[in-house]
């Protein structure tokens, strides 16, 4: 996969959408193309599950509190990654408000048993939402609420070749998401592996320097 884009873990908070955090390196802080003024995100997700879609596959037969418990349990310890971006590099518009976002498309196949197990434990059929990370918008703090591919149709038709290729050279895309030397894999076990180390070397130093391995695991958490 792009090295700068992380195998992520799912991240789950009780009525609200579910996300697997990311980390996305390179991208300049601030851009301006087609005519926008557009801003890097400052923080990097992949929504996994969009609130108003688990909700809505409930219906009104269970009480909130009671779906979200059946979410978190079975979301619990389980990973998405690995995420990898594809050349797909979209415009996203909402048509209630003035929002405008710069999407990239990614492949994320962690989310099929993810939404199949999840389906079961709802009892109800669940489709993943088209993959993407948004990398840039006019309005940090809004999401673009995009749950089928009909809405991907929508709402964020592919640019044109120009387009692209102007979108796509203002964000770096090439430099930031094709660098062909791929990190190691971050693995559940390696993770582990470097907890235990941490803890056990604590507090311990080597020739006089700090041994790093605690903060070391910190960013591979964030990371990851």
């Amino acid at each position: 996969m792009g090295h700068r884009l992380r195998e992520a873990s799912v991240h789950v908070v009780a009525g609200h959408s579910v996300v697997a955090p990311l980390i996305v390196e390179g991208l300049p802080a601030r851009i301006e193309a087609l005519g926008t003024e557009w801003r890097r995100k400052r923080e990097f997700h992949l929504t996994v599950l969009p609130r108003a879609m688990v909700e809505a596959a409930a219906g009104s037969g269970r009480e909130e509190l009671d779906l979200w418990d059946v979410v978190t349990g079975t979301l619990s310890g389980r990973r998405v990654g690995p995420v990898t971006t594809r050349d797909d590099v979209r415009r996203v518009t909402r048509p209630d408000e003035d929002l405008r976002t710069l999407i990239v498309m990614v492949e994320a196949p962690g989310l099929i048993p993810i939404y199949r197990d999840l389906s079961a434990a709802l009892k109800a059929p669940l489709t993943p939402p088209p993959a993407h990370v948004t990398l840039y918008s006019t309005d940090l703090a809004q999401g673009i609420g995009i749950e089928s591919e009909r809405q991907l149709a929508d709402r964020a038709a592919p640019l044109t070749e120009a387009q692209e290729r102007e979108v796509r050279h203002a964000m770096s895309f090439d430099t930031v998401f094709e660098d062909n030397a791929p990190d190691p894999p971050i693995t559940p076990a390696f993770i582990d592996a470097l907890e235990y180390a941490a803890s056990v070397h604590r507090g311990h130093s080597n020739r006089g320097r700090d041994v790093q391995l605690v903060e070391t695991f910190a960013l591979l958490d964030r990371e990851t």
